[in-house]
Order: structure tokens, then sequence, then C-alpha cells
């Protein structure tokens, strides 16, 4: 919070020096006697900009300005200050050469104003003529749900995908019982193919899975920022006399109810990709089976069932090292 404003040559500024009060603090004054000045030194501080020196007082060559900040019962003095040859800031006793537009990290980190923070002059009221959108982003950002939203689209495409795999999946299988009279040489490759696709579908399913436990976790989070969601309703009912706001608040509610709601479907969907897998690991068990029985048959025969040309004994093992492979 800060404390204390001093500026010194800064535009119309000679030298003025403010007590902020721990609340509100109200500056007023005739047209052109320096209050836009002195946010525009605010800002000077917080983004080194404008560059140059054309903020300095007429007739002066240096200009600074000056802010104590307390937070948590620490308090820092933040100086800015620009000269002939002289570019600078100072963090209490700790000098920090300002660099084009830079602005060290440890004054950005003490002085904590961020873009949310200053209205500007001319400047629409503060998310009250924002779009539904802006306004929605703003206080997402406030109440940690926008990973989760990015999340969700993650998973829900990753589910569209896993569903649509096991659809091929589950044509495949269909297709494979309807060809069970064909010959079984000419298979194999199917076969293979086969356990390639249940495999893929197998590793999304664990990475579905994993995203889920992380989607758990987000809404473990959500659950517990009632508190400062809390907060936010306090702020916003000062914003009540704007309909427009309170509805889009109420809205950012529902929002939140649907991603519980999305939560549970995901759930369910996951459910069944499992259930798809155990039926796909009991065809691939049945595989295994047949190709036991084919090697009993190849054992048996003594003559080739297309060409009809009698088979010795190093072709037969040929053939059963060829379907064992497989």
């Amino acid at each position: 919070m800060i404390k204390h404003i001093s500026i010194t040559n800064f535009q119309s500024h000679e030298r003025t020096d403010i007590e902020l009060s721990p609340r509100d603090t109200v500056i007023v004054g005739l047209n052109d006697s320096g209050k836009s000045a002195i946010i525009r030194a605010l800002e000077w501080m917080r983004t080194n900009r404008p560059l140059g020196t054309s903020f300095v007082r007429k007739g002066q060559k240096n200009c600074e300005g000056k802010v104590v900040v307390s937070n948590d019962d620490e308090q820092c003095s933040l100086l800015r200050r620009r000269d002939k040859g002289v570019n600078e800031y100072w963090v209490d006793d700790q000098r920090f050469e300002a660099m084009a537009s830079a602005v060290p990290e440890l004054v950005t980190e003490r002085l904590n104003l961020g873009d949310i923070n200053v209205q500007h002059q001319l400047q629409p009221y503060f998310m009250v003529l924002d779009s539904p959108g802006q306004v929605a982003k703003v206080i997402n950002a406030a109440i940690g749900i926008e990973e989760s939203d990015k999340l969700i689209a993650d998973l829900m495409r990753t589910e569209k995908e896993a569903k649509s795999e096991g659809k091929r999946l589950q044509q495949q299988i269909e297709s494979l019982e309807k060809q069970q009279a064909a010959p079984i040489f000419g298979r194999l490759d199917e076969f293979a193919g086969l356990i390639d696709r249940w495999t893929a579908l197998k590793e999304k399913l664990d990475e579905t899975s994993q995203q889920l436990k992380v989607l758990n976790e987000c809404c473990e989070k959500i659950e517990g920022d009632d508190k400062q969601l809390a907060q936010v309703e306090t702020q916003l009912s000062v914003l009540e006399p704007v309909r427009e706001l309170d509805e889009l608040y109420q809205e950012v509610r529902k929002q939140r109810s649907e991603c519980t709601e999305k939560h549970d479907a995901i759930s369910k969907i996951v459910r069944e990709i499992e259930s798809i897998d155990d039926e796909t690991g009991r065809i691939v068990r049945s595989l295994g089976e047949r190709r036991s029985e084919w090697k009993t048959l190849l054992e048996e025969l003594t003559s080739c069932p297309v060409c009809e040309q009698g088979l010795d004994e190093l072709s037969k093992e040929k053939a059963i090292g060829n379907l064992l492979k497989g």
C-alpha cells in the first residue's frame, strides 16, 4: 500500500508531498492544476514511460518521484530520478540503472501496481462499460478458474478423440467377427494392426485419466476459494446499481456450476472407455487362443489347403514360425 508520494520538478509540480489515507484519498483542484500529473508521475515510476525528459518542469534540468510503500508491517522507499546523464531507480539504499524502457523487477514487486490498478483521465468506468467477455476474463483471473476452463476444453477434445477411436475399433472388431471363415494366413496383419490400435487407445486413456486427476485438483482448489469469491461478491456489491454487471456476475457463477457438471460428464465417459478397454482385452486374449489352435492345425496338415501340394517338415516349421511371429 502506498503511504506517501513526493514529486519534484515533474510537469507543473515544483515540489509536492502527499500523505495517503489508509482507506481513500481524494485529490481536488482547478483545471490544469496538476491533478492528472500526479497519476502520470506514478505511471512514470511504474512503467518508465514516457522516455526522454519532456516531463521535466520548464527551466529545470532534473526531476524525481518518490513513494513510500508498506506491506505486512514492512516499509520501503522507492525513488525514480532523471537528470542530465542520470537515469536511475533506488529501492531504499540499493541503486538500479534504468535501461531503455525496462523497469527493475524489485521496483515492480515492491510497488505492486498493475494496469488494472490505474484509471486514466477520460477512460470509461472500470468494468461498467466493458464487454461481458472482458469482465468475465477479469473475474476468472481474480478467482483462478481460467486454467480449469482451458483444461476442460483439452479434456473434452481428448475424450472426443478417444470415443471416435473406440468406435472405429468396435467396427473393426465386428468386421473381424464376420470374417472368421476367411483363410487364416491373410488376416495376421489385420490382427497385428488391431493390437497396435488397442495399445494406442490404452495410452490415450491413461493420458486422459492423468488430465482428469489434474482437473479434480483444480476443482478442489475452486471449492476452497469460497472465501475469495465472497470477497469478490463484497466488491461487486459496490456496483449494485449497475444491473448488467450484476447479471454478468451471476452468469459466472452459473459457468462455475456448469464446470462441475462437465467434470461429472467426463468422469462418466472415462468409465465407458475403461469398459471398452476391458472388452478389447478379452478379444486380444481370444486371438491368442486362436493362434494356438492354428499352430495345432498346421502341425496336423500334410498338404497345402490352397495348392494341395505336400508339406515337408521344413515348410511346416517355417509356417509355424511365421504364425508365432505375427
